[in-house]
């Protein structure tokens, strides 16, 4: 009888090599990643607490909870809630759903190159930042330091976590975050 691995133990012993392996990447491997492997990695790499899992089952069997695979097309309120049309990720058929409330799941917006953040948008015009190419966070040294738009490693920037993400990848976990 072959022994019964857990997958969840496969994934998070991959933990201590997720950041060298990322550098190590050619940047036409990550776009890669970034655009077939991202979504499962992110459900399989960051899972929920049984209690939750046990909670979202609940709501789903009741019907109080639906997940609908695609992408939002648009969204308009209404008196009552908000309008959502989604194009289904399989048959890219619309469907409009009239909901309650819309609950935003997909992670923090780390894309520098285009964000309208106040902050964001005032160090990216003043050079003092240098937004990742692949439009994952920012450029950084190994120490965090930020890289100024002519390449200079700031004395005064530094980050840590989602900014770093096009750097470290894995970056976003107290573990990770401790490290820093």
């Amino acid at each position: 009888m072959s022994p019964r691995y857990d997958w969840r133990a496969v994934i998070d012993s991959l933990r201590p090599m997720t950041q060298q392996i990322w550098q190590k990447l050619p940047t036409v491997e990550k776009q890669r990643f970034l655009r077939h492997v991202t979504p499962y990695w992110d459900v399989h790499r960051h899972r929920i607490a049984q209690k939750v899992a046990d909670v979202i089952r609940e709501m789903l069997d009741s019907g109080q909870l639906m997940i609908s695979a695609g992408r939002i097309q648009e969204y308009q309120p209404l008196s009552d809630g908000v309008a959502v049309t989604i194009s289904g990720r399989k048959t890219q058929t619309n469907i409009i759903l009239h909901v309650n409330r819309v609950v935003n799941c997909t992670g923090v917006a780390a894309d520098y190159r285009q964000s309208p953040h106040p902050l964001i948008d005032n160090l990216r015009s003043q050079g003092l930042i240098r937004p990742n190419s692949i439009g994952l966070g920012l450029d950084t040294n190994t120490d965090g330091a930020l890289y100024t738009a002519d390449n200079n490693v700031s004395t005064l920037l530094y980050t840590l976590g989602t900014p770093r993400k096009g750097d470290l990848w894995e970056t976003i976990a107290v573990p990770e975050l401790r490290v820093r």
